[in-house]
Formats: structure tokens, C-alpha cells, sequence
């Protein structure tokens, strides 16, 4: 669980929080037209605000609840329920958050290349972008959109910059995201 074990409870509490307060309007999200709801929770004093509710930021925190305190099948079990039984609009609703999130870090990257100084310090909030897309990836499976080749070109783009080394983001999300998996968060950028 980590050298802080308070601390990882209170943020997979926080986690959890996000999943569990998004479930109940779940179905309404994904028969609507928007991609980026509101979040479906609030954050409790001290803690960052929570992010919109997409597909992609519900599972990862839900892996990062995992990580960092185990023990959430039945929140899993409920998402995955709600997910299969709205299939078609879960993912069509992937397919664009995959898109949509895919620019963004393709538009990062192409930053990173122009001004490698200017933006290498803000590579460690911006690898989440390529962490959710992973994420929505292998929900997704063989039905990624067309554009999803593109981020085969955005790896090679990234490994031209990319020092390999220590995990970057907290250690106990490390054992949700390994090496092999999330190679991405095992180094850093230079500035040049």
C-alpha cells in the first residue's frame, strides 16, 4: 500500500468517490450528445478537483482505487454491468473520448518538439492523456476508431525525447500501471 498508507486511502477514497457518484448517471451520459459531462462529484476540501466524466477518467480512477487500496469488485462489477448492457453507446462514446484525447496528446507531442524547454516540465500531467488512452484502448479492443494508428506515430515521436527511469507519478499507482504496459511512465523529458 505504500510508505503513506493514510494517504493512499484518502485518495483512493477519493477514487472511489469519482466512480461511485458517476455510476447513477451513467446511462444519461452515455445516451447524450455531449462527451465531457460535469463531474459527477465533489472534491472534499484539500483534495484537486475532480475532472469531467468521461468513460476514460472512470476507469482510471478506478484503477488507481485499486492500486491504491484494493478490494473494489463490486464498484467494477457495476460499471462493467451498466457498460455492457448500454454497449453500443459506451462505445461510440470510447471511440470519441479515444479521438478527442488522441489530438490532445498528439498536439502535446508536437509541442514537445518544437519547444522540447517549454514544455518538458509538463510532461508528467500530460502523460495522463496516453495513460487514458491506453486505458480506453484495451476497453475498446478491436473497435478503436480510424484514427487510433496515430498514436503508434505519437509513441515513436515521444521515445525521440523520452529518458527511461523511475516511475513518475506516485508509487502506488505503480502496480496499476507497469513497465511493460505503461512504458510511458517510467522516465521523464529532458529540457534540451
Amino acid at each position: 500500500m505504500g510508505l503513506f498508507p493514510l494517504y493512499n486511502r484518502v485518495m483512493a477514497d477519493y477514487d472511489l468517490r469519482y466512480v461511485q457518484e458517476a455510476l447513477p448517471h451513467l446511462k444519461d451520459y452515455l445516451f447524450s450528445d455531449e462527451l465531457f459531462w460535469p463531474a459527477p462529484a465533489n472534491n472534499q476540501r484539500g483534495e484537486p478537483a475532480y475532472p469531467s466524466l468521461t468513460l476514460g477518467n472512470l476507469f482510471y480512477h478506478l484503477e488507481a482505487a485499486k492500486a491504491r487500496a484494493g478490494g473494489f469488485a463490486g464498484t467494477e462489477t457495476e460499471l462493467n454491468a451498466i457498460l455492457d448492457k448500454w454497449r453500443t453507446h459506451a462505445e461510440h462514446k470510447m471511440q470519441k473520448e479515444f479521438s478527442s484525447r488522441l489530438r490532445q496528446w498528439l498536439a502535446y507531442l508536437n509541442d514537445l518538439t518544437q519547444k522540447p524547454r517549454d514544455n518538458a516540465a509538463a510532461y508528467s500531467s500530460q502523460v495522463r492523456q496516453r495513460v487514458v488512452l491506453a486505458l480506453i484502448a484495451d476497453a475498446l479492443g478491436n473497435k478503436l476508431p480510424l484514427d487510433a494508428g496515430m498514436l503508434t506515430a505519437g509513441d515513436s515521436k515521444l521515445k525521440s525525447h523520452f529518458k527511461s527511469g523511475a516511475f513518475l507519478w506516485e508509487a502506488d499507482l505503480q502496480q496499476a500501471f507497469s513497465k511493460k504496459n505503461y512504458w510511458y511512465l517510467y522516465g521523464t523529458i529532458p529540457a534540451r
